[in-house]
């Protein structure tokens, strides 16, 4: 929703020893204001994970862990060869060489997978072996088939080796009861890869959250049709819907609105009774039109916050009924983009119990000058590239609107200073991958 006009003047209440604000559009929030370390801060004391349930590793890519998973088998599970060539006795091959090459006879082939029982070798045999083969009884050796000639059932080998050479042993590599995932890490596909490997079939996980999201404003149209007066294309609606699945998120319920008082607070009521988390764009300023603050205090939400000293989306709303979150963000786009990498980011991240919830911020220098603001943070784009030492360097990519913004590889925060910060300057910052 457009924010087409501003109020007065309130005060914060204190309630239990936390901060709620009202929500009455006719406030000035001035005071209400609180920083974005704080804002953090409160998402992370105000949001609790969701219930636990056993997935199959199929369901599993994108989850969180929600108990540490351990190996059930020695990896490897047995001694294997590490090389296609012939399992062997060490010690039958003497002082083998190019110039003097020790025969010994094959008496049979073991591949990777091989089943049953395994003959032993005894005294001057070999055997024919390939890469994941178990190692039949006897062998201590496997020489790689280059160093070898075969002529019919004859092997003449052209060097030595000792016991265990290209044999990985049983254990080896981890043994059972090793540590796989952490609880609290997030599943990609090479936790997915390496718990099947190690024999687990399914992992206990936090549940995915149930998602709605509010797309609001009179002047969004959807593109592919002309525009008409007044109109502009959404940005919100593809932006969130494309991030949220990009990260494993399918269960998202998408409701577009009017700017109309009694449409914004019938979707907002069907929204919490069917959903753990709320993102709603636009109407949450001081406008006439901003109607999702009302909304919400009519709901009767706990409001944690409201807004947030930093450009873009200085109003941001967090406010909760029993489990259910609403983060209400700004219409504008560059606001949504840099909401959902800092603010989005650690409330999905808290409803599913991650161990260290995002942004990850790192430490980096400006490459170039960046203008700031004198009393608030700026989220700047910035594209990211490294000095001959290693250190992140950050080039601003030129603001904090979208267009701007998706030509980013990170975001930086700026910190508030009265005149432009310069090259050279230490920042904080995230990747956007």
């Amino acid at each position: 929703m457009s924010r087409k006009h501003c109020a007065g003047r309130a005060r914060c209440a204190e309630f239990s020893g936390r901060a709620v604000f009202p929500i009455d559009s006719s406030l000035h929030f001035g005071r209400s204001m609180i920083d974005v370390a704080h804002a953090l801060d409160l998402f992370d004391s105000n949001i609790s994970a969701l219930a636990t349930r056993t997935v199959s590793l199929d369901a599993a890519l994108g989850r969180v862990a929600a108990k540490d998973v351990l190996s059930k088998i020695d990896l490897p599970p047995f001694s294997q060869s590490a090389m296609d060539g012939y399992a062997v006795r060490a010690e039958d091959l003497g002082d083998a060489s190019e110039q003097a090459p020790v025969c010994l006879t094959r008496v049979g082939e073991v591949a990777a997978g091989a089943a049953g029982e395994l003959a032993h070798i005894g005294k001057g045999e070999t055997v024919r072996i390939f890469t994941g083969a178990r190692i039949p009884p006897g062998a201590d050796a496997v020489v790689r088939q280059e160093d070898t000639m075969s002529q019919g059932g004859a092997v003449y080998f052209k060097t030595s080796v000792p016991p265990a050479h290209d044999i990985r042993g049983r254990g080896e590599e981890l043994r059972e009861g090793t540590r796989l995932i952490a609880a609290g890490e997030r599943l990609d596909a090479r936790h997915i890869g390496v718990l099947s490997m190690c024999g687990h079939a399914e992992v206990e996980v936090y549940r995915e959250p149930r998602i709605t999201l509010l797309i609001s404003g009179d002047e969004i149209a959807s593109a592919g049709r002309p525009l008409g007066p007044g109109e502009v294309y959404d940005a919100n609606r593809p932006f969130l819907a494309g991030w949220l699945r990009m990260r494993g998120y399918a269960n998202v319920r998408i409701v577009a609105l009017a700017d109309e008082r009694e449409a914004v607070a019938t979707a907002l009521a069907e929204a919490f009774a069917a959903s753990d988390l709320v993102i709603s764009t636009g109407g949450v300023s001081v406008g006439e039109y901003d109607f999702f603050t009302h909304a919400a205090e009519a709901m009767g939400l706990e409001t944690v916050f409201w807004r947030v000293r930093q450009r873009p989306g200085k109003p941001l709303l967090f406010a909760r009924r029993d489990e259910c979150i609403l983060l209400g963000i700004p219409g504008n786009p560059g606001a949504v983009f840099v909401s959902a990498y800092v603010y989005l980011r650690r409330v999905l991240d808290r409803l599913e119990g991650r161990s260290e919830p995002g942004p990850r911020m790192r430490g980096g220098v400006l490459g170039e000058a960046v203008g700031c603001c004198a009393r608030r943070v700026t989220w700047c784009g910035c594209q990211l590239d490294y000095d001959g030492r290693g250190v992140a360097r950050l080039l601003p990519v030129g603001g904090h609107k979208m267009t701007q913004l998706y030509r980013a590889d990170a975001i930086a925060l700026i910190p508030p200073a009265e005149a432009q910060l310069p090259p050279g300057s230490v920042v904080r910052w995230f990747s956007l991958h």
